[in-house]
């Protein structure tokens, strides 16, 4: 009775794994994720050869460091279950840094949460691929939202004493040209 009980959980598994994994692959192919940033692009927006599977290595510290006119001391990686990045330290004992971090949530919620925090959304035609900026009360800028898929994006802010408004949008631009393959 073991075994029997033990080879219909094994089926029902590996049927599950199956089911999951057919979603995912259409939910990559669906119209309604795709946001055309492909056209423009030489990389994929989505899969293996897309960006996001090593940001640290796919976003030097030399680039960020250039970009802000600060050393970085350390780079980390805070993979959760929901995305991978990389924080750049510039330093660590003060915790300040810049974050760049590839998330697999959806863009509109991301939208509306940093509308129901009071904060102003906002594009920027210099940054060479969909995007969005979230602008606190203060006039910084809260976040970049560079957006791969309605799935998919790539945020990037910074604690403080790291960059500026004009620097975090700059990083940006560099950044949509890795993720196009530019």
């Amino acid at each position: 009775m073991k075994k029997i009980i033990m080879v219909i959980a094994t089926v029902i598994l590996v049927a599950a794994g199956i089911w999951i994994f057919a979603e995912h692959s259409n939910k990559g192919a669906s119209p309604e994720n795709s946001l055309g940033n492909e056209e423009d692009s030489s990389r994929p927006m989505e899969g293996q050869d897309s960006f996001g599977l090593d940001v640290c290595s796919e976003v030097p510290s030399s680039l960020v460091s250039d970009i802000i006119g600060k050393a970085i001391v350390e780079t980390e990686n805070p993979s959760t279950s929901s995305g991978t990045g990389c924080m750049y330290f510039t330093n660590k004992e003060k915790y300040e840094h810049i974050l760049i971090q590839v998330s697999y949530l959806s863009v509109e919620n991301q939208k509306k949460g940093q509308e129901i925090m009071d904060r102003s959304i906002t594009t920027d035609n210099t940054i060479p691929i969909e995007n969005f900026l979230a602008i606190q009360e203060d006039g910084q800028i809260n976040a970049i939202y560079l957006v791969m898929t309605s799935q998919k994006y790539v945020r990037i802010d910074r604690t403080p004493n790291t960059a500026d408004n004009d620097q975090l949008v700059n990083l940006a631009r560099q950044v949509a040209s890795v993720i196009k393959g530019d």
